[in-house]
Parts: structure tokens; sequence; C-alpha cells
């Protein structure tokens, strides 16, 4: 080999060992975090205006906002069974927010058995001219729904046992 192929040979070398140096990650670079999955612009809180009981309506107040102007926006609600909505049914029309602006809406259900519910509520809007949506799922839990959480306890002994069944192989 002469001297001239050793040098291509030595440069050549070189070059990968560099573009290896260069796209390996340096140990006091760190990725840059992840963000999640991207969310619409569009706050949703609730309060409950009592504490709720079985069989008793009750109000919840839901707070929707955005740091961006909202226009035609609507509200969707949907409660699980046996949550029965009281007012409104299904959903309703808001008004149009101003960027900052926000707005409390009223919303009765009726709790028919001692458990948690869910009530589902969903916010659309055109927002910077996007259509955005934002959906919660608000938990209503009474008071028995924590009762009945220590009384599924198994009950025994606490061993744990292995049954075995006998396996029929069939060749085809």
């Amino acid at each position: 080999m002469t001297t001239q192929s050793r040098i291509w040979l030595a440069l050549v070398g070189l070059v990968f060992v560099s573009a290896a140096a260069v796209a390996a990650p340096k140990p006091d670079q760190t990725a840059p975090a992840g963000t999640g999955k991207p969310t619409a612009p569009i706050a949703i809180s609730h309060r409950f205006a009592s504490p709720p009981a079985v069989g008793q309506p009750l109000e919840v107040i839901l707070s929707i906002s955005a740091p961006s102007g909202m226009t035609r926006a609507n509200l969707s609600l949907s409660a699980d069974d046996p949550l029965a909505m009281i007012d409104p049914v299904d959903g309703l029309g808001l008004a149009t927010l101003a960027a900052g602006e926000g707005t409390d809406v009223a919303v009765t259900v009726l709790p028919l058995l001692d458990q948690t519910h869910y009530l589902s509520v969903t916010v659309s809007a055109i927002i910077d001219g996007v259509e955005q949506t934002r959906s919660v799922a608000v938990p209503i839990r009474l008071p028995g729904s924590e009762l009945r959480k220590a009384a599924a306890k198994p009950a025994g002994n606490g061993v744990e046992r292995v049954r075995s069944f006998e396996a029929i192989e069939t060749v085809h």
C-alpha cells in the first residue's frame, strides 16, 4: 500500500469518526421536555353548589374561559347511567367571549345511586379562526362510594391457590 493510499484511508476514517462525534449527543445536553398531547386553549373548571346526595338535585357550576376570544361556542353534556340530567338536558350555546373573559353555566343533575358518577362536559368553539374542542369528565362522588371500596376487600385467609386443569392435546 502506498503512502498516498494510506493518507486517503486515514482521511476517510477521520471523516467517519468526526461525523459520528457530531451526531452523538453530548452528556451535558438533555432532550427537550415533551409537551404531551396538545389541548385546546379552553379552560373548564367546576364546583358544586351543595354536597352531592342520592335523590337530591345537584347544581354543578361550570366555569369556562379561554385566553383568546371564543366565537360560536357550544356546550355539550352527557351523564353516565344512572346519573340523570335535569337542566339543560344535552347542551346549549354559549355567548361570544372576549380574550380572557369567562362565563359560568349552572347544570343540574340527579344522582340516583350511592356511587361515583361522571358528567361529561365538552366545549367547542372557534378560537383564532380554528375550531377547537375540549372535553373533561366531572366526577360526582357520593359518600357511599368510598364505603363500598373499603368493604370490597377480598375475604379469606389471603393464601393464593393455583388451580390446574388437565390439557388435552390433539395433533392435526
